[in-house]
């Protein structure tokens, strides 16, 4: 196993989330840690749910989040918070669209 000589650290700002990763300069591929989101889309992704009746601190506590944190302006959330907690969502209503329109998405519908 080759040893690189240099590694750079890249910070990525992309559609509302954070990627930080470090390239391996002599194999020159990517190795990802933790990419976070702004808890807005967090929060936003719980309307639906809401809306049928659930509560929205009880799915945020089941994914990782901290309800309380997840409120201030500046709070982000891992992606593998923000992965469980759509999944969450999912199976909780039985809709791939989250409970966002009037017809659900039966599961597995987009799927490729």
């Amino acid at each position: 196993m080759t040893t690189p000589i240099n590694k750079t650290h890249i910070n990525c700002h992309i559609f509302g989330m954070y990627a930080n990763f470090r390239l391996n300069i002599i194999q020159n591929e990517p190795i990802f840690y933790m990419t976070t989101i702004s808890a807005h889309h967090a929060i936003g992704s719980l309307a639906g749910a809401a809306r049928q009746g659930h509560c929205p601190d009880e799915l945020l506590k089941k994914a990782g989040i901290n309800p309380r944190l997840a409120a201030l302006p500046s709070a982000r959330v891992n992606d593998n918070q923000m992965t469980l907690l759509v999944q969450l969502i999912w199976k909780l209503l039985g809709d791939e669209f989250m409970g966002f329109t009037e017809t659900p998405c039966k599961p597995g519908a987009c799927r490729t």
